[in-house]
């Protein structure tokens, strides 16, 4: 089914507005993507709420932060947040990693009244950024990556469990169209979901994000950047993963057809 089909009215009131969920995987751009939305006025942004709790709460089950614990971050509060009334806003938007809310927790943490899209990148792409991002990071909570935060089969599992569940085919945008044609990819984006699409999406001011209080080493692109572009000659082309660890390579093959699935049903341009 179309993807659009039961997009949300303009003609609402303060407790009817677009909700709106972007789930992704690591490294495919989704941090930029939300950058583009927080130029829109009157859009309340939530930043990784799952991921803050998958990691750091009391319901935590990825072992990197032992020495940290952040308050009300379970799972059925995040729920609650999300599904909170808020005054003021013409709508709201969220950015997720589909791996931080697992199979056994999706019917209860997922919250009522969203629309939820995807945003996808080639795994030679996505999977190559993250293993070269790993290092560089001095956190010490980072010496390696774990399978599933890989995260792109994790993707295709939600997007089957949100395509059930709703009986519609969710909203796939690919990486490579994005940059490639932003103000494109960006309007078709905000018709589907209910937000006023503006030009100045596609530019910002390089800076820090007061909600991005992770390392600073995950967020020095898009920090640094002002806005969506076409990649250059570089960018674009598919990387040599021959040069990764073997058990990286076979997870990148593993993760193909899981984003060739959803490739085939993307919004293009």
């Amino acid at each position: 089914m179309n993807a659009c089909k039961d997009r949300i009215g303009k003609s609402q009131d303060i407790y009817d507005i677009p909700k709106v969920i972007l789930w992704s995987a690591p490294r495919c751009v989704s941090t930029a993507f939300e950058r583009s939305i927080r130029e829109l006025e009157g859009i309340k942004v939530y930043h990784e709420l799952y991921t803050s709790a998958a990691y750091l709460g009391e319901e935590r089950f990825y072992p990197r932060y032992n020495e940290k614990t952040v308050p009300n971050s379970k799972f059925s509060d995040v729920r609650l947040q999300l599904e909170s009334t808020v005054i003021g806003y013409k709508g709201i938007f969220a950015k997720e990693h589909a791996y931080a809310v697992p199979e056994t927790r999706r019917k209860d943490a997922l919250p009522d009244g969203y629309r939820h899209t995807f945003l996808i990148r080639m795994p030679r792409k996505s999977v190559t950024s993250l293993c070269r991002a790993t290092p560089k990071t001095d956190d010490p909570g980072w010496p390696t990556v774990y399978d599933g935060e890989i995260g792109i089969c994790e993707l295709f599992e939600l997007f089957k469990f949100i395509g059930d569940s709703t009986g519609e085919t969710p909203l796939v945008i690919d990486a490579d169209d994005l940059l490639n044609d932003p103000a494109t990819m960006m309007k078709k984006y905000c018709d589907c979901v209910g937000f006023e699409f503006k030009e100045s999406m596609l530019h910002w001011e390089a800076g820090p994000v007061d909600d991005w209080d992770y390392e600073g080493d995950w967020y020095g692109t898009v920090i640094n950047s002002t806005g969506l572009s076409k990649p250059s000659q570089r960018e674009e082309a598919e990387p040599d993963v021959s040069t990764l660890p073997q058990h990286v390579q076979d997870l990148i093959q593993q993760a193909e057809p899981c984003y060739q699935a959803m490739y085939k049903l993307r919004m293009k341009p």
